[in-house]
């Protein structure tokens, strides 16, 4: 494999655009009158989508703005915001409904696809920046001008793509009578084929990906690596798992719970079953699963799922379904998350694939249960090396920046042509952001086109960057 380059960056703070003094909110009927000229509308990945927020909060809308969204938190599939820039009235919508809506709807033919977005005038008119719970039924349809990825275009052929039952199946309120409303059937078939070129890629952000463990997994590799019991790390505190027992487990060929305790060193015969082990995977629809594909399989295909969405907490039987082990398909990281602390309070042991973006320690996760999981080592290799006391998760990402840790991705904005006006103005600012800055240097080296470490801070004075060869299928592959 190609090593992933990793360098240091010229410190440069983001800076907001010029004339955002003076910012204001926009009412939801204000928004829902911005023009099309005017409004930047991203479809995409959930993966880098806390770190999407915190740009256009603070760089697109200097942090004065209305936000919609058709839950309550940061994980709700449709959101939008509205604010002023420069005097004039913008909107921004950002739909997560996974990598493949931010490639094929952009790009496929170079014409776009209707993908639907939030309504602003299907919003509950609440006190103060939030506009929650909006009505699903209120979404519209529009053509994406950015779509985003947690992997290059080039990714999504197969098996990186969902039939479309699979569509149908997660996107209830895009369907009617058990098909794709005529909206949204022709986006359907987009999605369901493979990409072909078009359009263009910019290069913002590499993530990291990481294996997660849950408590009750986590406390059998501790114990059997003879480590101190401490949940929800991510450092070189937390249990190792080997790559290829992993790629085992995830791929298919490690199919029996006795096997998996053989390759992992511990005993689950004991606990009450029948499941021994949940994995706890993404839908393809997704950019994390089209990188584990990837990664863990050489672009191999997982096993089908046995559920599509995790029991509710304390669940003794996942679905009794009557297997030792069981693969649960969960359209967004929130709901990775609830599906391995819900394993938790059924006292089974979790795997599962996740982006380090995703805090393991904030509390109570977006299910309402404690979040109850930790990264662990890939052959002995954290994702950073912070042994602070108590346990907090680190931020750094030591090991990843440096290429020792490999399980790194890429984050790329997708375009159909070249966006001007408000609009350009808009994404200009949203790239350059998300990128950080855009030349490094070591000693006298200098490299170009090198992009931020989602989830790292950039207030150091030297920014961290990181940069990849373009060809996902040659670089950053399993040992």
């Amino acid at each position: 494999m190609q090593r992933t380059l990793i360098s240091a960056a010229i410190a440069a703070g983001f800076v907001l655009a010029a004339g955002q003094a003076g910012a204001q909110a926009l009412t939801s009927a204000q928004m829902a009158a911005v023009p099309a000229a005017n409004t930047l509308f991203i479809s995409g990945a959930t993966a880098p989508q806390q770190t999407l927020i915190d740009t256009i909060e603070t760089n697109l809308c200097a942090g004065t703005f209305t936000r919609l969204r058709s839950t309550a938190g940061n994980s709700a599939r449709y959101q939008g915001w509205g604010c002023t820039r420069s005097g004039t009235q913008v909107a921004i919508y950002y739909t997560t409904l996974g990598s493949n809506w931010g490639v094929q709807p952009v790009l496929a033919g170079g014409t776009g696809r209707n993908t639907p977005r939030i309504d602003p005038n299907a919003c509950a008119t609440t006190a103060g920046v939030s506009r929650d719970n909006c009505t699903v039924n209120g979404i519209t349809a529009s053509i994406p001008d950015v779509g985003v990825s947690d992997i290059r275009p080039t990714a999504f052929i197969s098996p990186n793509l969902p039939s479309s039952a699979q569509l149908i199946s997660e996107y209830p309120e895009l369907t009617a009578g058990g098909a794709p409303t005529a909206t949204y059937a022709p986006v359907f078939a987009a999605i369901t084929s493979p990409y072909t070129g078009g359009g263009a890629i910019d290069a913002v952000q590499g993530v990291v990906f990481g294996v997660a463990v849950n408590n009750t997994l986590g406390a059998l590799l501790q114990s059997a690596q003879s480590l101190t019991v401490t949940p929800n790390v991510r450092d070189n505190r937390a249990p190792s798992i080997a790559k290829n027992v992993v790629s085992g487990i995830l791929g298919g060929t490690l199919t029996a719970a006795d096997d998996i305790d053989v390759a992992l060193g511990v005993d689950t015969s004991g606990l009450p079953g029948p499941t021994r082990y949940v994995v706890c995977r993404r839908v393809p629809t997704s950019g994390t699963q089209a990188w584990a594909n990837v990664y863990w399989l050489r672009n191999g295909s997982f096993p089908d799922a046995d559920l599509t969405a995790a029991p509710a907490a304390n669940t003794s039987d996942w679905g009794s379904l009557g297997k030792d082990l069981v693969y649960v398909s969960n359209v967004t990281g929130g709901n990775v998350r609830a599906c391995m602390n819900r394993a938790t309070s059924s006292g089974v042991p979790a795997i599962g694939i996740i982006s380090a973006e995703n805090d393991n320690n904030a509390g109570a996760a977006p299910s309402g249960v404690a979040n109850t999981w930790s990264f662990a080592k890939l052959d002995g290799i954290p994702m950073e090396t912070s042994t602070a006391t108590p346990p907090t998760q680190a931020t750094n990402l030591t090991n990843a920046k440096l290429g020792t840790y490999d399980n790194v991705g890429e984050v790329v904005l997708n375009r159909r042509t070249t966006l001007a006006g408000v609009q350009g103005s808009m994404y200009t600012t949203l790239r350059d952001n998300l990128r950080g800055a855009a030349v490094c240097t070591t000693g006298s080296a200098v490299s170009t086109g090198a992009v931020q470490m989602a989830g790292v801070g950039s207030d150091s004075t030297c920014k961290t960057v990181w940069s990849r060869d373009g060809n996902p299928f040659t670089t950053g592959k399993r040992k």
